[in-house]
């Protein structure tokens, strides 16, 4: 092969197509914030900007002999009244959630502490989810004082009551903290914060899980032996020539396998005993979703049936005691 051709080629420019992954919005609206049953924790653009939550580049503040870089904004505790040692013992147990100012305190649990450059501009961003050990943490708390199951949530909205906040006499505050690592481990210790603001937690929405059942099998009457006899009665015999109109009844209803005999009128779907399998053409996929309104019972469907098989084949068959209804498996 000739491959001078190849002289006069010129390759094009690399372009590699990349996937888009669809941005689902988590965060909930108004006031709220929202925990995952992730632990992934999510807050709103409102509460953010009203509560303070957002990370803002740092502030040049003044002091004697320079300045320093001031951190703006609040982070967020939240605690269970029972954990806390300036709450009553004696008062039902509630959720509280503490503004924190960042600078001036150690950081809060959520949105305590951020991250800067060298020039104090901020290199994070609230929208993002947070989620760790407070996240398992905080539900927790959920389920102790508000008794989600987390088994059938989604998620839970909550906001807060600022008419109800807490105000400690001294200005001096001591929020409880879960200890995660260490031989204190899973202890509770407390930590003390200024110019706090405390104020009880309200949820405003439980979102529970959706779960998709799938359709189970309408009931099944018990299937019996067709010479068998369910009434007291002379015996009737049944032929095989009786059997193979019987099969083309059922043929043509659209069902194959055993006929049902019934002593009087058959069950209602609630009375049906249990039954085994049995096979079902594509039409018994239709009729078990729809109501099947051309279908007689008792002994006029039977009668119908093998008077329509008897026009079909020109087989005279008297019609047998009990009555059988072969659409009655799909009632």
């Amino acid at each position: 092969m000739n491959l001078d051709f190849l002289s006069d080629i010129k390759i094009g420019a690399a372009v590699i197509p990349t996937k888009k992954r669809a941005v689902t919005n988590k965060r909930p609206s108004d006031m709220n914030l929202r925990v995952y049953k992730n632990g992934a924790i999510h807050v709103s653009a409102e509460l953010a900007k009203v509560g303070g939550l957002e990370f803002l580049d740092q502030v040049e503040l003044a002091i004697e002999g320079g300045t320093k870089l001031v951190t703006p904004g609040n982070g967020v505790n939240i605690f269970k009244g029972s954990d806390w040692i300036q709450y009553p013992n004696d008062a039902q147990d509630v959720m509280f959630l503490a503004f924190i100012p960042r600078e001036g305190n150690k950081p809060a649990n959520l949105y305590g502490s951020g991250k800067y450059n060298a020039e104090g501009k901020a290199q994070r961003d609230v929208a993002n989810a947070t989620k760790g050990a407070f996240g398992v943490e905080l539900k927790e708390m959920l389920t102790s004082i508000y008794s989600v199951d987390w088994e059938k949530t989604d998620y839970v909205d909550f906001t807060f009551n600022h008419e109800l906040a807490m105000q400690s006499p001294d200005g001096t505050y001591a929020f409880p903290r879960k200890v995660v690592k260490g031989s204190k481990e899973g202890t509770v210790e407390h930590v003390a914060y200024t110019n706090a603001s405390v104020v009880p937690v309200v949820v405003t929405e439980v979102k529970l899980s959706v779960v998709v059942a799938m359709p189970s099998a309408p009931p099944v009457k018990e299937v019996c032996d067709t010479k068998a006899s369910l009434v007291e009665s002379p015996k009737v015999e049944v032929s095989d020539e009786d059997m193979v109109v019987e099969a083309a009844i059922a043929e043509n209803r659209g069902h194959r396998g055993t006929l049902h005999i019934y002593e009087e009128e058959p069950l209602s779907p609630k009375e049906a005993p249990s039954s085994v399998p049995f096979d079902t053409t594509e039409n018994d996929a239709v009729m078990q979703n729809e109501d099947y309104e051309h279908e007689p019972e008792g002994r006029d469907a039977y009668e119908e049936d093998l008077e329509r098989a008897s026009i079909a084949g020109d087989v005279g068959v008297e019609p047998q005691l009990g009555g059988v209804n072969a659409g009655s498996l799909l009632g």
